[in-house]
């Protein structure tokens, strides 16, 4: 089943916020001080995607979305939680990928971009923290 495109804003603000808490969540228990600031790093960079898409959400519908995101559960060992992490941004990447393609609204289409881009970033920080 296609999702509309409100619906489609909606996972990715639910999702964007969602990762943002569990990265929150990850830097508390980071191995180091470079890794927690890296995980709070790429938290605030989930916080400005959701923004970015509450944003066009707002003007598709005419209205706010607010989600309210359920505190993570960190019982997985912290490795086990980077190699989701990875396995996450890596989906969303080609998930912003395909909408960046096929989008014809040039907000939607330039946020993908670079959502897309950021993701790109955030995969290879978090194999660095792995190798590190």
């Amino acid at each position: 089943m296609d999702l509309t495109l409100p619906q489609r804003l909606q996972d990715y603000i639910d999702s964007e916020m969602h990762h943002e808490a569990l990265y929150r969540a990850m830097a508390e228990k980071a191995p180091t001080e470079h890794d927690r600031q890296l995980l709070l790093e790429i938290a605030e960079n989930e916080r400005n995607h959701a923004d970015e898409f509450k944003g066009i959400y707002q003007a598709a519908v005419g209205q706010s979305y607010e989600p309210e995101i359920v505190p993570p559960d960190m019982e997985a060992p912290y490795q086990i939680v980077l190699r989701q992490m990875i396995i996450y941004e890596n989906a969303a990447f080609q998930e912003y990928h395909n909408q960046f393609i096929t989008s014809k609204d040039p907000v939607l289409k330039k946020t993908c971009y670079q959502t897309g881009k950021n993701k790109s970033d955030h995969i290879n920080k978090l194999i660095k923290l792995m190798v590190d």
